[in-house]
Protein backbone atom coordinates (compact mmCIF):
# COMPACT_ATOMS: atom_id res chain seq x y z
CA UNK A 1 0.00 0.00 0.00
CA UNK A 2 2.63 2.86 1.11
CA UNK A 3 5.46 1.74 -1.87
CA UNK A 4 3.23 1.31 -4.65
CA UNK A 5 0.10 2.97 -4.10
CA UNK A 6 1.27 5.68 -1.84
CA UNK A 7 -1.50 4.79 1.04
CA UNK A 8 -1.06 4.74 4.65
CA UNK A 9 -2.89 1.85 6.19
CA UNK A 10 -5.33 3.41 8.48
CA UNK A 11 -7.61 1.64 11.30
CA UNK A 12 -9.79 -0.33 9.04
CA UNK A 13 -6.92 -2.28 7.31
CA UNK A 14 -5.20 -3.41 10.58
CA UNK A 15 -8.73 -4.20 11.68
CA UNK A 16 -9.40 -6.44 9.01
CA UNK A 17 -5.94 -7.90 9.19
CA UNK A 18 -6.85 -8.95 12.95
CA UNK A 19 -9.90 -10.15 12.21
CA UNK A 20 -8.44 -12.20 9.44
CA UNK A 21 -5.63 -14.07 11.99
CA UNK A 22 -8.15 -14.13 14.96
CA UNK A 23 -10.70 -16.13 13.03
CA UNK A 24 -7.97 -18.12 11.62
CA UNK A 25 -7.08 -18.96 15.15
CA UNK A 26 -3.78 -17.39 14.69
CA UNK A 27 -4.29 -15.04 18.26
CA UNK A 28 -0.68 -14.76 18.38
CA UNK A 29 -0.47 -13.39 15.20
CA UNK A 30 -3.20 -10.94 16.18
CA UNK A 31 -2.28 -9.43 18.80
CA UNK A 32 1.56 -9.13 17.58
CA UNK A 33 0.13 -7.02 14.83
CA UNK A 34 -2.34 -4.63 17.41
CA UNK A 35 1.05 -4.28 19.66
CA UNK A 36 3.52 -3.15 16.95
CA UNK A 37 0.56 -1.17 15.12
CA UNK A 38 -0.35 2.95 15.52
CA UNK A 39 -3.78 1.84 16.06
CA UNK A 40 -2.84 -0.10 18.89
CA UNK A 41 -4.97 2.39 21.41
CA UNK A 42 -8.06 2.04 19.20
CA UNK A 43 -10.69 0.24 20.63
CA UNK A 44 -11.91 -1.43 17.44
CA UNK A 45 -8.93 -3.66 17.20
CA UNK A 46 -9.27 -4.90 21.02
CA UNK A 47 -12.87 -5.42 20.34
CA UNK A 48 -12.17 -7.85 17.66
CA UNK A 49 -9.65 -9.33 19.12
CA UNK A 50 -11.62 -10.22 21.92
CA UNK A 51 -14.42 -11.88 19.60
CA UNK A 52 -11.45 -13.85 18.36
CA UNK A 53 -11.27 -15.28 21.54
CA UNK A 54 -15.06 -15.98 21.78
CA UNK A 55 -14.78 -17.94 18.87
CA UNK A 56 -11.53 -20.34 19.73
CA UNK A 57 -12.37 -20.26 23.68
CA UNK A 58 -9.21 -18.52 24.63
CA UNK A 59 -9.64 -17.14 28.02
CA UNK A 60 -5.64 -15.24 28.21
CA UNK A 61 -6.11 -13.42 25.06
CA UNK A 62 -9.56 -12.50 25.74
CA UNK A 63 -8.87 -11.25 29.17
CA UNK A 64 -5.99 -9.23 27.49
CA UNK A 65 -8.36 -7.91 25.34
CA UNK A 66 -10.92 -7.02 28.13
CA UNK A 67 -7.99 -5.16 30.20
CA UNK A 68 -6.86 -3.09 27.51
CA UNK A 69 -10.48 -1.93 26.91
CA UNK A 70 -10.58 -0.88 30.52
CA UNK A 71 -7.43 1.05 30.18
CA UNK A 72 -8.82 3.05 26.91
CA UNK A 73 -11.95 3.99 29.12
CA UNK A 74 -13.97 1.91 25.98
CA UNK A 75 -15.77 -1.24 27.86
CA UNK A 76 -19.43 -2.04 26.93
CA UNK A 77 -21.93 -4.22 27.67
CA UNK A 78 -21.25 -6.26 24.83
CA UNK A 79 -17.28 -6.93 25.88
CA UNK A 80 -18.64 -8.27 29.43
CA UNK A 81 -21.07 -10.58 27.75
CA UNK A 82 -18.07 -11.85 25.19
CA UNK A 83 -15.30 -12.21 28.06
CA UNK A 84 -18.66 -13.95 30.27
CA UNK A 85 -19.14 -16.18 27.58
CA UNK A 86 -15.69 -17.52 26.88
CA UNK A 87 -15.49 -17.81 30.72
CA UNK A 88 -18.22 -20.34 30.44
CA UNK A 89 -17.56 -21.99 27.66
CA UNK A 90 -14.16 -22.68 28.95
CA UNK A 91 -15.57 -23.79 32.70
CA UNK A 92 -14.06 -21.02 34.58
CA UNK A 93 -16.71 -20.30 37.28
CA UNK A 94 -14.05 -18.11 39.47
CA UNK A 95 -13.57 -15.74 35.89
CA UNK A 96 -17.55 -15.60 35.62
CA UNK A 97 -18.52 -14.37 38.72
CA UNK A 98 -15.14 -11.81 38.55
CA UNK A 99 -17.05 -10.71 35.39
CA UNK A 100 -21.06 -10.55 37.05
CA UNK A 101 -19.08 -8.59 39.80
CA UNK A 102 -16.94 -6.40 37.52
CA UNK A 103 -20.44 -6.04 35.53
CA UNK A 104 -22.42 -4.70 38.78
CA UNK A 105 -19.88 -2.39 39.90
CA UNK A 106 -19.39 -0.44 37.04
CA UNK A 107 -22.94 -0.47 36.17
CA UNK A 108 -22.94 -1.46 32.40
CA UNK A 109 -26.45 -1.21 30.80
CA UNK A 110 -27.36 -2.95 27.59
CA UNK A 111 -28.37 -1.78 24.36
CA UNK A 112 -31.19 -2.99 23.38
CA UNK A 113 -31.35 -5.27 20.50
CA UNK A 114 -34.37 -5.24 17.82
CA UNK A 115 -34.52 -6.05 13.81
CA UNK A 116 -36.66 -4.63 11.20
CA UNK A 117 -37.76 -5.76 7.84
CA UNK A 118 -40.05 -4.43 5.35
CA UNK A 119 -42.97 -6.18 3.52
CA UNK A 120 -45.17 -4.21 1.47
CA UNK A 121 -43.93 -1.02 2.02
CA UNK A 122 -43.92 -1.13 5.94
CA UNK A 123 -41.11 -1.56 7.94
CA UNK A 124 -42.29 -4.29 10.80
CA UNK A 125 -39.17 -3.91 14.00
CA UNK A 126 -39.08 -6.98 16.46
CA UNK A 127 -37.06 -7.01 19.73
CA UNK A 128 -35.94 -10.27 21.40
CA UNK A 129 -38.74 -13.02 23.04
CA UNK A 130 -41.21 -9.97 20.77
CA UNK A 131 -44.86 -10.70 21.98
CA UNK A 132 -46.33 -7.05 21.37
CA UNK A 133 -46.21 -7.52 17.44
CA UNK A 134 -50.00 -7.90 16.05
CA UNK A 135 -48.90 -11.52 14.13
CA UNK A 136 -46.65 -12.68 17.04
CA UNK A 137 -48.93 -15.51 17.10
CA UNK A 138 -48.77 -16.47 13.65
CA UNK A 139 -44.70 -15.28 13.68
CA UNK A 140 -43.88 -18.01 16.52
CA UNK A 141 -45.70 -20.91 14.56
CA UNK A 142 -44.25 -20.01 11.48
CA UNK A 143 -40.59 -19.90 13.64
CA UNK A 144 -41.35 -23.10 14.64
CA UNK A 145 -41.85 -25.08 11.17
CA UNK A 146 -38.95 -22.59 9.75
CA UNK A 147 -36.83 -24.06 12.42
CA UNK A 148 -37.74 -28.13 11.80
CA UNK A 149 -36.63 -27.65 8.15
CA UNK A 150 -33.92 -25.71 8.81
CA UNK A 151 -32.54 -28.58 11.60
CA UNK A 152 -33.87 -30.79 8.68
CA UNK A 153 -31.05 -29.24 6.30
CA UNK A 154 -28.21 -29.21 8.95
CA UNK A 155 -29.05 -26.50 11.06
CA UNK A 156 -27.93 -27.63 14.76
CA UNK A 157 -28.45 -25.21 17.49
CA UNK A 158 -25.93 -23.68 19.64
CA UNK A 159 -25.47 -24.97 23.33
CA UNK A 160 -26.86 -21.96 24.82
CA UNK A 161 -24.67 -20.38 27.23
CA UNK A 162 -27.35 -19.06 30.43
CA UNK A 163 -25.93 -15.51 31.53
CA UNK A 164 -27.91 -15.50 34.61
CA UNK A 165 -25.81 -12.15 35.14
CA UNK A 166 -27.65 -10.52 32.57
CA UNK A 167 -30.72 -9.68 34.67
CA UNK A 168 -28.71 -7.41 36.66
CA UNK A 169 -27.94 -5.27 34.55
CA UNK A 170 -30.48 -5.60 31.53
CA UNK A 171 -33.21 -2.88 32.94
CA UNK A 172 -34.56 -0.51 30.88
CA UNK A 173 -33.96 -3.02 27.95
CA UNK A 174 -33.96 -5.76 26.07
CA UNK A 175 -30.88 -8.18 26.09
CA UNK A 176 -29.97 -10.65 23.67
CA UNK A 177 -28.71 -13.60 25.81
CA UNK A 178 -28.19 -17.01 24.16
CA UNK A 179 -31.20 -18.49 25.32
CA UNK A 180 -33.47 -15.41 23.68
CA UNK A 181 -35.59 -16.39 20.52
CA UNK A 182 -33.33 -13.61 18.96
CA UNK A 183 -34.80 -10.47 16.98
CA UNK A 184 -33.42 -11.69 13.42
CA UNK A 185 -35.40 -15.36 13.65
CA UNK A 186 -38.44 -13.40 14.54
CA UNK A 187 -37.98 -10.88 11.18
CA UNK A 188 -36.86 -13.82 9.13
CA UNK A 189 -40.18 -15.94 10.06
CA UNK A 190 -42.16 -13.33 9.41
CA UNK A 191 -40.35 -12.37 6.01
CA UNK A 192 -41.36 -16.35 5.05
CA UNK A 193 -44.78 -16.15 6.33
CA UNK A 194 -45.69 -12.53 4.34
CA UNK A 195 -43.83 -13.31 1.10
CA UNK A 196 -44.33 -15.37 -1.76
CA UNK A 197 -41.68 -18.44 -2.97
CA UNK A 198 -38.36 -16.80 -4.04
CA UNK A 199 -38.93 -13.38 -2.78
CA UNK A 200 -35.58 -11.92 -1.05
CA UNK A 201 -35.52 -10.89 2.80
CA UNK A 202 -33.97 -7.98 3.84
CA UNK A 203 -33.03 -7.04 7.16
CA UNK A 204 -31.75 -4.82 9.74
CA UNK A 205 -30.29 -5.33 12.74
CA UNK A 206 -28.59 -2.99 15.32
CA UNK A 207 -26.51 -5.41 17.14
CA UNK A 208 -23.89 -7.97 15.79
CA UNK A 209 -25.50 -11.22 14.42
CA UNK A 210 -24.48 -14.11 16.98
CA UNK A 211 -22.81 -17.62 16.03
CA UNK A 212 -26.05 -19.60 16.20
CA UNK A 213 -28.61 -17.16 14.46
CA UNK A 214 -25.28 -17.20 11.49
CA UNK A 215 -26.01 -20.35 11.13
CA UNK A 216 -30.14 -20.62 11.38
CA UNK A 217 -30.22 -18.16 8.28
CA UNK A 218 -27.96 -19.99 6.76
CA UNK A 219 -30.04 -23.08 6.55
CA UNK A 220 -32.71 -21.01 6.13
CA UNK A 221 -31.74 -19.74 3.15
CA UNK A 222 -30.56 -23.73 1.92
CA UNK A 223 -34.10 -25.23 2.81
CA UNK A 224 -36.15 -22.13 1.70
CA UNK A 225 -34.05 -21.46 -1.69
CA UNK A 226 -34.39 -17.65 -0.63
CA UNK A 227 -32.20 -15.21 -0.48
CA UNK A 228 -31.65 -13.47 2.62
CA UNK A 229 -29.71 -10.32 3.47
CA UNK A 230 -29.15 -9.15 6.85
CA UNK A 231 -27.24 -5.84 7.56
CA UNK A 232 -26.19 -5.87 11.40
CA UNK A 233 -23.44 -3.53 13.42
CA UNK A 234 -20.80 -4.41 11.76
CA UNK A 235 -21.08 -6.10 8.50
CA UNK A 236 -23.92 -6.97 5.00
CA UNK A 237 -24.45 -10.82 5.82
CA UNK A 238 -25.88 -12.62 2.17
CA UNK A 239 -27.27 -15.68 2.64
CA UNK A 240 -28.35 -17.83 -0.20
CA UNK A 241 -27.65 -21.70 -0.80
CA UNK A 242 -26.36 -21.94 2.46
CA UNK A 243 -23.71 -20.13 2.63
CA UNK A 244 -22.84 -16.76 3.41
CA UNK A 245 -20.75 -14.06 1.98
CA UNK A 246 -18.68 -13.20 5.18
CA UNK A 247 -17.09 -16.59 4.10
CA UNK A 248 -16.15 -17.94 7.28
CA UNK A 249 -13.13 -19.16 4.57
CA UNK A 250 -10.54 -17.34 7.22
CA UNK A 251 -8.33 -20.38 7.44
CA UNK A 252 -7.83 -20.60 3.61
CA UNK A 253 -7.61 -17.37 3.18
CA UNK A 254 -4.95 -16.87 5.86
CA UNK A 255 -2.74 -20.16 4.67
CA UNK A 256 -3.15 -18.00 1.17
CA UNK A 257 -1.16 -14.68 2.60
CA UNK A 258 1.24 -16.58 4.31
CA UNK A 259 1.94 -18.40 0.95
CA UNK A 260 2.38 -15.06 -0.56
CA UNK A 261 4.54 -13.46 2.14
CA UNK A 262 7.08 -16.72 1.61
CA UNK A 263 7.21 -15.64 -1.77
CA UNK A 264 7.81 -12.46 -1.61
CA UNK A 265 10.66 -12.85 1.20
CA UNK A 266 12.14 -15.27 -1.55
CA UNK A 267 11.55 -12.87 -4.28
CA UNK A 268 13.41 -9.89 -2.24
CA UNK A 269 15.83 -12.08 -0.78
CA UNK A 270 16.87 -13.09 -4.52
CA UNK A 271 16.89 -9.85 -6.06
CA UNK A 272 19.59 -8.61 -2.78
CA UNK A 273 21.58 -11.44 -4.41
CA UNK A 274 21.25 -10.34 -7.98
CA UNK A 275 22.09 -6.83 -7.15
CA UNK A 276 24.72 -7.57 -4.02
CA UNK A 277 27.94 -5.80 -5.14
CA UNK A 278 29.86 -9.02 -5.11
CA UNK A 279 27.83 -10.85 -7.34
CA UNK A 280 28.07 -7.98 -9.73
Amino acid sequence: MSSKFNLTPGIKHYGCLVDLYGRAGRLDKALEMIETVPSRDDPVVWRILLGSSKIHKNVATGEKAMMNLMRLGALTAGDCVLLSTIYAGANYPSGFAKMRKLIKTLGVKTTPGWSWIEISNQVHKFVVDDKLHPDSMQVYEKLEEVTKRAASAGYVKEEAVILNLLGSWSEGGYSETPSSCHSEKLAIAYGLAKTPEGTSLRIVKNLRVCKDCHSFTKFVSKAFNRSIVVRDRVRFHHFKNGVCSCGRLSVRRMVAIDEEISILKRSRFVLQLKTHPMNR
